[in-house]
């Protein structure tokens, strides 16, 4: 329940003058009624103050001030009568009962219901907010998904052409490899490579392509029925089994240039151990 303090005076300018200088040294809130109606609600700007004087007119019978104490509801409450429409046959005791009797506005209530519509606004632009970056996040993550899609689309693929490059590698350099190999100071220790002059070239049999995508074995069909041809096949084998794709790219792509400038074996030849080593 708010408790007030009520001062009846004169209206004049000066007395005007005396309440603003009390709410700027006080620091308080005040609001300003004339006849009873709110021209100025409860406020702390100062510089709204004399507007007041706006809503004055010649019918005007009282001016209230009310001077709030803290932030409470609590207030001194200033009554300014205007003399000439007392003089007029409104007695100063008529004004301050009609002030008294006007309806009292529950500003609790007005304060709840501004509170409660303030926050169902902050919650419909939370909502429009969230729908918002809830779309984004999808669409990011639909883009996101695509360019992964792509990326693994294009790593298969790329598998796909190292491994069919690899297999057509195989294809051109065996048999050039083979007879090198067979003609070679190296045949001379290892004397198994000699049996490599007994591929025919000219009777290789087309590689097998299996059934999954990217996969080939090349064999070749050897003169006669030589047991060393087995093992050279097996060599074949051995170098795909026992390398991987990048490296048996580099070991046949010398093999390739080494067919073409039998030159480039004299400096495998300096790499090579002395030992005679089964293959």
């Amino acid at each position: 329940m708010a408790s007030s303090t009520t001062i009846n005076k004169t209206y004049s300018d000066k007395e005007v003058d005396i309440l603003l200088r009390i709410i700027q040294q006080s620091n308080r809130d005040y609001d300003v009624e004339i006849d009873g109606t709110t021209v100025i609600s409860r406020t702390d700007d100062t510089n709204r103050y004399y507007d007041l004087v706006d809503f004055i007119l010649p019918t005007t019978k009282f001016v209230t001030i009310r001077i709030f104490k803290g932030a409470s509801r609590n207030y001194d409450r200033t009554v300014l009568i205007m003399l000439q429409n007392g003089l007029n046959g409104t007695p100063q005791i008529e004004a301050l009962n009609a002030y008294d009797a006007k309806p009292k506005v529950d500003t609790n209530k007005l304060k709840a219901e501004w509170e409660k519509d303030r926050l169902i606004e902050d919650l419909k632009k939370e909502k429009v907010a969230l729908e918002a970056e809830n779309k984004r996040i999808k669409q990011e993550t639909k883009e996101q998904i695509r360019e992964i899609e792509t990326d693994a689309k294009q790593q298969i693929q790329d598998i796909k052409d190292r491994q069919n490059s690899l297999s057509g590698m195989i294809e051109t350099v065996a048999p050039a490899l083979a007879q090198t190999l067979s003609t070679s100071k190296l045949a001379q220790s290892y004397p198994m490579l000699g049996a490599l002059g007994t591929v025919d070239r000219q009777e290789q049999t087309p590689p097998i392509q299996n059934n999954e995508a990217g996969s080939s074995e090349v064999k070749f069909k050897p003169k006669n029925t030589n047991p060393n041809d087995d093992k050279l096949l097996g060599l074949v084998q051995d170098l795909k089994d026992n390398f991987e794709i990048i490296e048996l790219e580099t070991i046949f792509n010398f093999l390739h240039h080494a067919s073409q400038d039998k030159s480039l074996l004299l400096e495998l030849e300096t790499l090579t151990p002395n030992e005679n080593a089964d293959l």
